[in-house]
């Protein structure tokens, strides 16, 4: 299947709204413990931050449905998601457990889906870690 107008329409859409996301992956310290970003400073490119260019946007979770003597249900969460290139997501090597900084939220990486299967189109799911203070 013939995807370049596909990969246009991306490109032209993240020129015209997409926002540069550094990518960080956790370290280690002396006593072999991983340390987390918590600090707006350490999403710089000195501490090694990847950056890709993406569209932010939220996912509706259905959530789950509960029938007893009368029906209820559970409200979904939203999940919090970065449209990018795939060729972007690649380069920048970013993996389940990378984190990003996106205005006053610190967010953890928990998945990088290759849309379609086209190698065109990722899609990262993201998990809020903590608000900072900017």
């Amino acid at each position: 299947m013939e995807n370049s107008f596909e990969l246009y329409k991306l490109k032209r859409e993240l020129n015209r709204s997409g926002r540069k996301l550094p990518f960080v992956r956790p370290v280690t310290n002396r006593f072999n413990e991983m340390v987390v970003p918590s600090y707006p400073e350490d999403f710089t490119s000195d501490n090694g931050a990847k950056i890709i260019v993406g569209i932010y946007h939220e996912q509706a979770n259905t959530g789950i449905q509960i029938v007893t003597g009368e029906a209820a249900q559970i409200p979904g969460k939203r999940i919090p998601m970065l449209l990018c290139l795939y060729s972007d997501a690649v380069s920048a090597d970013i993996r389940v457990g990378d984190y990003t900084i996106l205005g006053r939220s610190i967010y953890r990486v928990t998945d990088v889906a290759n849309i379609q299967h086209w190698s065109t189109i990722a899609d990262i799911s993201l998990e809020v870690v903590e608000d900072v203070e900017v």
